[in-house]
């Protein structure tokens, strides 16, 4: 579990690192507060993945499954996201997916952390941590 939190948490720093790499490219300006407050919610974003991601491999034996079944979910939270952009009758698909709460480039201009979006997504990752903790210690009981 630690290996796979500091391979988190490398991927953030790589992701800064382009970020502020590219805005050199570009002859762009990105602020420290702006970088840091990325790592922050793109640290939340991954461990919201990571941490639903785990839960499903506890739940199925076959880590092919679980990949596929995360994948899935992963691109139905994406699909509710931009269907929910298309129109206003659908915006409150936006509601159910957890791009809403990432907000990356918000984060990047204002050099400030939305608390609430982020709350949620580490929330959602303390969950399914829990959840996968739970259930791993039923499944070695059976």
């Amino acid at each position: 579990m630690a290996a796979l939190a500091l391979a988190l948490l490398g991927t953030v720093v790589a992701g800064v690192l382009v970020v502020e790499l590219s805005a050199i490219l570009v002859d762009a300006s990105v602020s420290t507060s702006g970088l840091l407050a990325l790592g922050v919610v793109m640290t939340a974003f991954l461990f919201a993945v990571a941490s639903y991601s785990g839960l499903l491999s506890t739940l199925f034996s076959s880590r092919g499954v679980a990949a596929g079944i995360a994948f899935g979910v992963t691109l139905a939270f994406y699909a509710l996201y931009l269907v929910g952009g298309l129109a206003d009758r659908w915006k409150q698909l936006k509601d159910f997916s957890i791009f809403t709460a990432y907000t990356p480039q918000k984060a990047l201009e204002t050099g400030a952390v939305d608390l609430v979006p982020t709350a949620i997504l580490v929330a959602l990752a303390a969950l399914c941590a829990l959840a996968s903790l739970f259930a791993f210690q039923r499944r070695d009981a059976i």
